[in-house]
């Protein structure tokens, strides 16, 4: 039955008009601004390079350590550092015992084969910050660290800090993933292009958390898709399918079965679902949606979400980014946006 709200491909003649327009009709874009004369004061802070630069660390080089990298230094050694816990570990002995671990400087070579310097993302980063301060001209724009630790984050985000692993970047040829049995959709995406953007998105949700909006299903639609929406006014020359994270195929399975994909949330009764496990399949990562066609992609109720979003914005052009990522009243966006898909 699912099936029958889904196309497997589009017709020849819509998909040729569809080519004709994207290279001749209008190709404005609204977020494309002139941030040349932005200055943003951050930096990429390297720790990885001056923790592996030392021998061993004592306790003067551990306080200036601690003095330098403040928040972040306190959160690597209670919870980034991946050495096991003992009784009397205090955080020198603790932070030595990583720095002599083999395994972690195996992980250390190998980030530094692959980042002999970090030149390209800190130049994307620095684009990024710029046009983040465009938009929320109020907000603090924070300093990046580099480190090395276990496989348990990509990111991590503190007051004015946003941490990035480097070993969840080396690439998705990287054989040791496989070994260490992380999923193929995330291994597709550890590399080193995703790097700014998962620092805007790690951003993004310390600065307006999830936690602010409902529980069922539409809201946390539209609070992803409101993320999305901010990755399109962060980025406003990458890809659409680049920022949800989809190869090319998926996003045209998602544009060509948008109006199939909503039909199916409404006659299900879904949006107002408040149970985490009837609709969490459709936020999630993952390599499918189960129980769709086999090409139809995860995340199909944060494409959506963004598309909603889309309209809501279109409707409203006075409503600035800011007033909608602070913006909870899910109805008023479903209201105001007056989303209708073509089936």
């Amino acid at each position: 039955m699912i099936k029958n709200f889904f196309l497997s491909s589009l017709p020849i003649k819509l998909l040729l008009i569809s080519i004709v327009f994207s290279l001749f009709g209008c190709n404005s874009n609204k977020f494309k601004v002139d941030v040349s004369n932005i200055d943003v004061n951050t930096s990429v802070m390297r720790f990885d390079e001056e923790v592996f630069g030392l021998d061993s660390v004592n306790q003067n080089e551990f306080n200036q350590l601690q003095l330098k990298y403040s928040a972040f230094f306190d959160l690597f050694n209670q919870r980034l550092n991946p050495m096991p816990p003992r009784e009397d570990t205090i955080g020198l002995v603790k932070l030595n015992r990583y720095l002599n671990e083999k395994d972690f400087q195996y992980l250390k070579t190998t980030c530094d084969s692959v980042y002999p310097n970090f030149n390209a993302q800190e130049k994307e980063l620095q684009k990024f910050w710029k046009h983040y301060h465009y938009y929320f001209p109020n907000k603090v724009v924070p300093n990046v660290v580099t480190y090395v630790g276990d496989f348990s984050y990509n990111v991590v985000a503190l007051d004015s800090i946003v941490g990035v692993a480097l070993n969840m970047y080396l690439g998705a040829d990287w054989e040791p993933y496989k070994s260490l049995q992380i999923e193929q959709y995330r291994v597709i995406k550890m590399k080193p292009d995703r790097i700014v953007f998962d620092v805007a998105k790690g951003w993004y949700t310390s600065e307006y958390s999830e936690n602010e909006m409902n529980k069922d299903f539409i809201s946390q639609m539209l609070y992803n898709g409101k993320m999305l929406y901010y990755l399109d006014a962060m980025f406003p020359d990458a890809k659409d399918y680049e920022k949800i994270g989809y190869d090319e195929e998926e996003y045209s399975w998602m544009q060509q079965n948008e109006g199939g994909v909503w039909a199916f949330f409404i006659e299900n009764d879904m949006l107002y679902k408040t149970q985490m496990t009837e609709y969490m399949k459709f936020i999630h990562d993952g390599n499918t949606t189960s129980g769709f066609p086999p090409e139809a992609p995860a995340q199909m109720g944060n494409y959506i979400g963004w598309q909603i979003i889309k309209a809501y914005m279109e409707n409203n052009s006075e409503v600035t980014l800011v007033e909608l990522a602070s913006e909870t009243e899910v109805n008023k966006i479903l209201s105001k946006a007056n989303y209708k898909p073509k089936k």
